[in-house]
């Protein structure tokens, strides 16, 4: 049938991404942990700004920032098991946290920062996509009983 036939020269997304992941956890706990370091030291360095960049361009820049945080961190597969809706649903909420506190910090007078409720919204704008994103991709199609999801 037509229908039989697109399901084999086109691989279901979340068969995809199981196969793109599978064992490779530690790789991206590696990734996800000096992704992590690298955005802790740029977003709290002191004084720290970008040369040329325009007004309100900092959003999108928090918004991949932790767009990329969440993927990397469900990548990892933090939480047991990997890739489940329970890790995605924990990594989200640990994001979620994770991006508030960050832009809370940027109050540190020393840091010379300047809290955002905008950027704060594009942070969680960002981990709000990659977990949308995460269940879309992990969601089993019809016919995928042995979908671990």
């Amino acid at each position: 049938t037509p229908a039989a036939t697109l399901a084999v020269t086109h691989p279901r997304p979340d068969r995809a991404v199981y196969s793109l992941l599978a064992g490779r956890h530690r790789f991206f706990r590696w990734v996800f942990g000096v992704y992590a370091v690298a955005l802790l030291l740029a977003t709290h360095w002191p004084r720290l700004t970008v040369p040329g960049a325009a007004a309100g361009s900092d959003k999108v820049v928090h918004f991949g920032a932790f767009f990329g945080w969440t993927l990397l961190a469900i990548a990892a597969g933090l939480f047991r098991p990997p890739l489940s809706r329970r890790s995605i649903h924990l990594t989200a909420i640990i994001a979620s946290a994770y991006a508030s506190i960050d832009e809370a910090l940027q109050l540190i007078p020393d840091l010379e920062r300047q809290f955002s409720v905008w950027d704060w919204f594009a942070n969680l704008g960002g981990v709000g996509v990659a977990y949308a994103l995460a269940m879309i991709l992990i969601t089993p199609r019809s016919g995928d009983d042995d979908n671990p999801a």
